[in-house]
């Protein structure tokens, strides 16, 4: 998968300063992804960051990834890009924290969007 470039619209769904952050992607407005950050004191005073994914049964990813999947070289190769995506954003998550960076300010999420978080669609974690 290496090379290969695509967007997504994202939608904050949980934004709980120093514990969660949620964002849901879309594809052609239907939901996609879910990719959720937990946040939790850590050894020696830094914070353990878990990211985890789930995709949502409702997908519009495109067919010839479906197709990838019911090859068994294509899913190691996509889940070992997955799992190389995911270690170089939590690297920079350390880097930009460790710089003291600090997000701009974030408006909750509205109701709306609190309650698409427990839709049987996208499973929270």
């Amino acid at each position: 998968m290496a090379g290969l470039r695509w967007s997504r619209e994202c939608e904050v769904v949980v934004c709980e300063p120093g514990t969660e952050f949620a964002f849901l992607t879309h594809v052609r407005s239907l939901p996609s992804t879910l990719w959720h950050y937990l946040l939790a004191p850590g050894d020696a005073g830094g914070t353990q960051v878990i990211e985890q994914y789930t995709v949502s049964p409702a997908s519009a990813s495109p067919r010839w990834a479906e197709a990838l999947q019911g090859i068994p070289a294509a899913r190691r190769r996509t889940r070992a890009a997955t799992r190389a995506g995911m270690i170089q954003t939590l690297q920079r998550i350390k880097t930009a924290a460790e710089a003291g960076l600090t997000p701009p300010a974030m408006t909750p999420p509205s109701s709306s969007l609190e309650t698409k978080k427990d839709s049987p669609e996208v499973p929270s974690h």
